[in-house]
């Protein structure tokens, strides 16, 4: 067993001091060319060689010390090519890039591509600024800032594993700063247990997995850089309840809920599970090339807006009760979408991108979009063929028009919807699916305001209950043959009567049903439908 000593309980906070001096200059930024004189600038200071593209810095009371260069790696030297003729003068050049400098870290908007930045306060540098943004940063530091030891934290033989940190004390890691954590690789299952007083932590590069619970249930951790190494932080069965509670704590970064932004580098494939119930979380940048955020973002309350890159395959379960979500932009690489946005009551503005050929899996409950009570209408892009089970049970779709590439939806596609008035179906669909098993199978279960509905003329099937406790009051169909239909229960019941389950096809608002003119006789004759005029439903000619 490992033995540290623990951290005590916080005390009460106490009154505000009085207000401070004034705090002294900040740091200055020199330029010029080749080596800075000991003699010159300020403790703090920084100083940029042209010449070479070496910055020095920040400067201590033993000197300069040993510079950082801002240049790129020299490439491979290329073959001679012939002596050309002489050449036009050319243009005058564009500016050169610019060192900007300042106390937090750079704004998005700030400088141009190519340009650097150094945050005095923290020491570290950022750039060159590529058209993705200034990136994570590098620190210029000569060591860790708390003077972190070796008797802080417990290694593996080999130095490669972070096994155990001890200090329970520690604020803030650095781990490019210390030369040992530097060269680790894994940082092991609960490494930071119980290090309560964790407020940020920087990854480096050379960590390539961090495994279950290495940072949960750290309520003071507020900021995380995971290094461009990191390759694995799933941590979940995949076989598992969104709901249950005890089921995905292994998640690397559970329960952190200070922890308010977080990027997910491009190399990192996998992060199920890793960011459940982060109350704090409000912005999430994943990159192109991640692949798997099952279950990532569960409970994430303050969560206002996600864009998923065509790059992810797999949201299942990935959005779960985020009830403060309200826009989500979803790639068109998504194939496992199972409850993905379930309860997330503010959502409202929903962006499927072009190239999304299925909304959910191949069968089985999905849900996708079920509870999600602010979602009042929903582009969905021509191309979609397939919508899935439950996908918009529960919503608060007003409206909704199916493109003519849809094929098939889902049992209980628009159960529950109690704000549905308009839908268009596709003219390509050949079935309605009814009730069988479970009342809410239906299509339209439950779909109260939905009083009028257009059935197009591929349809060939109208399953029975189809859209039972519906508010319709008449149907138009444009099929010339009658499609097949099962009178058992009624076609266009609003409600079952339980005690004489006989009487149910009588249960129904339905009045008038227009078909074509030219085949009026045709379903006045046809298996079930010449039964309808018993239950007081007219069978008229379409005007």
């Amino acid at each position: 067993m490992h033995q540290r000593r623990s951290a005590g309980k916080d005390g009460i906070d106490g009154k505000d001091g009085r207000d401070g001096i004034n705090g002294k200059d900040g740091s200055t930024i020199i330029t010029g060319s080749g080596v800075p004189d000991a003699s010159l600038g300020n403790v703090g200071d920084y100083y940029f060689d042209r010449t070479t593209s070496n910055l020095y810095g920040a400067k201590t009371t033993n000197g300069w010390g040993m510079p950082v260069n801002l240049k790129g790696l020299q490439g491979d030297k290329g073959d001679k090519g012939d002596t050309g003729a002489t050449g036009s003068t050319g243009a005058n050049g564009v500016d050169g890039n610019k060192i900007l400098y300042g106390t937090t870290a750079p704004a998005a908007h700030l400088g141009n591509v190519g340009d650097w930045y150094i945050d005095t306060q923290n020491a570290k540098l950022y750039g060159a600024k590529t058209a993705q943004g200034w990136g994570s940063g590098i620190s210029l530091s000569g060591g860790n800032s708390e003077g972190i030891s070796a008797s802080d934290y417990k290694l593996s033989a080999d130095g490669k594993t972070l096994v155990l940190w001890m200090n329970l004390n520690t604020r803030n890691i650095d781990m490019n700063a210390d030369p040992n954590l530097s060269q680790v690789t894994t940082i092991g299952r609960e490494a930071f247990v119980d290090c309560n007083n964790l407020n940020s932590i920087i990854i480096s590069n050379s960590v390539k997995v961090i495994k279950p619970k290495a940072f949960a249930n750290l309520r003071r951790l507020s900021s995380v850089e995971l290094g461009r190494g990191v390759q694995n932080i799933a941590s979940i069965n995949k076989e598992y309840n969104f709901y249950e509670q005890d089921t995905i704590k292994s998640g690397v970064f559970h329960n952190c809920t200070s922890l308010k932004t977080i990027t997910i580098p491009k190399q990192l494939k996998d992060i199920s599970g890793a960011f459940r119930n982060c109350t704090d979380l409000t912005s999430v940048i994943l990159e192109e090339g991640v692949t798997d955020i099952e279950g990532a973002f569960v409970g994430c309350s303050k969560l206002s807006s996600i864009t998923i890159p065509n790059s992810i395959v797999n949201i299942e379960g990935a959005f779960v009760k985020c009830k403060e979500l309200k826009t989500a932009i979803i790639g068109n690489g998504v194939e496992y979408w199972k409850q993905a946005f379930q309860d997330c009551k503010s959502l409202k503005d929903v962006t499927l991108s072009d190239g999304i050929t299925n909304i959910g899996n191949d069968g089985g409950y999905d849900g996708i979009f079920e509870g999600c009570e602010s979602l009042s209408t929903i582009n969905i892009p021509n191309g979609v063929t397939r919508i899935a089970d439950k996908t918009f049970d529960g919503s608060g779709l007003v409206s909704v028009v199916l493109p003519n590439s849809v094929t098939e939806l889902g049992k209980g596609t628009f159960a529950n919807c109690e704000k549905l008035t308009s839908v268009t179906l596709s003219n390509q669909m050949t079935v309605i699916k009814g009730a069988e098993g479970y009342d809410q199978n239906a299509t339209f279960y439950n779909c109260k305001a939905l009083t009028t509905l257009t059935i197009p003329a591929n349809i060939t099937t109208i399953e029975k209950g189809a859209f039972l406790e519906s508010g319709l009051t008449s149907v138009t169909l444009e099929a010339t043959t009658p499609p097949q239909i099962e009178n058992y229960i009624g076609l266009f019941v609003d409600q079952y009567d339980e005690n004489n389950y006989n009487s149910t096809p009588k249960l129904t608002k339905v009045k008038t049903i227009y078909v074509p003119a030219s085949s009026l006789s045709a379903y006045q004759n046809a298996e079930g439908w010449k039964d309808l005029a018993t239950n007081g439903i007219n069978l008229l000619p379409k005007p």
